[in-house]
């Protein structure tokens, strides 16, 4: 879901779309992972930058999505949780919190737009 959403950010970003438009995108990405419904337990980011978050995507929001820009989406499942900072630029996405310290592993957008390495998942 937030690989997803960071390639919709591309997209929306190079096409003058809003914060609703990434937001569809991540309702659907839930719904393409089998946990339809699942955003409505907690906020799934946004925009980054001197705030914690410039603000929060909601349904119909529309505010625009500026690039180049960061953004820091959290996608939630109840018992896991997903996040990381990221640069978005008209060109792609660079990963700004990784720090060679955790494994990796390649995820692909639902679409198919965007492969990201993001962390192994921890198992408790």
């Amino acid at each position: 879901v937030e690989v997803s959403a960071l390639a919709a950010t591309r997209r929306v970003g190079r096409t003058g779309g809003t914060a609703g438009d990434v937001f569809e995108t991540i309702r659907e990405a839930y719904a393409a992972v089998g946990h339809d419904g699942e955003w409505r337990h907690h906020h799934q980011g946004g925009a980054t930058g001197f705030a914690g978050r410039e603000w929060f995507a909601s349904p119909g929001d529309d505010t625009p999505v500026r690039l180049p820009m960061g953004y820091a989406w959290n996608p939630t499942v109840q018992g896991a949780k997903s996040e990381g900072t990221h640069l978005v630029t008209a060109k792609g996405v660079e990963t700004l919190s990784a720090t060679g310290d955790w494994p990796t592993l390649t995820v692909e957008s639902v679409d198919g737009e965007l492969r990201l390495d993001r962390p192994v998942p921890l198992g408790l």
